[in-house]
């Protein structure tokens, strides 16, 4: 049930307004920007917000109404386009892949998962068999044949 006083459509408007006319101000952006980023830093507020997040999310009409709302957003081309263009300017900076790659490093070394060393070819292997049979199966398989050679035809990789 929702909770606090609903507003009417006009004062809506009026807030809408005011707000879009303070983040106009760069000084308020400044302030606000660095205000979040404190409260980031908190590891109390962090932890405050995943649990608020874990809680909306178990709900399972949260979970529909966000899953829809990400298939439809994901439909539009436009929006694939948009993203796919941030995410092109953010891999472009060197910084951004360092960061990338130290926290896949760290994701991989703290999980286990981390695959195997492998040459091109099983990595081909292992790419196409993982969807179909699972990770482990797909890992036993390239360990199981070494090379991708004579076992593997078209067909089956």
């Amino acid at each position: 049930m929702p909770k606090g006083h609903k507003h009417s459509p006009e004062v809506r408007a009026r807030m809408s307004e005011a707000r879009k006319r303070a983040w106009a101000d760069p000084e308020v952006c400044a302030r606000m920007s660095e205000a979040r980023k404190r409260a980031l830093a908190d590891p109390e507020v962090r932890a405050r917000m995943s649990e608020a997040r874990k809680r909306a999310w178990a709900d399972p009409e949260v979970r529909a109404r966000m899953s829809e709302a990400s298939k439809r957003a994901l439909a539009d081309p436009e929006v694939r386009a948009r993203m796919s263009e941030a995410s092109k300017r953010a891999w472009a900076d060197p910084e951004v892949r360092a960061r990338m790659s130290e926290a896949r490093k760290r994701a991989w070394a703290e999980s286990g998962q981390r695959l195997p060393e492998m040459t091109r070819e099983q990595r081909k292997v292992y790419n196409k068999l993982r969807p179909i049979v699972g990770r482990e199966a797909a890992l036993a398989e390239v360990a199981r044949v070494g090379s991708p050679s004579a076992s593997f035809s078209q067909e089956e990789a």
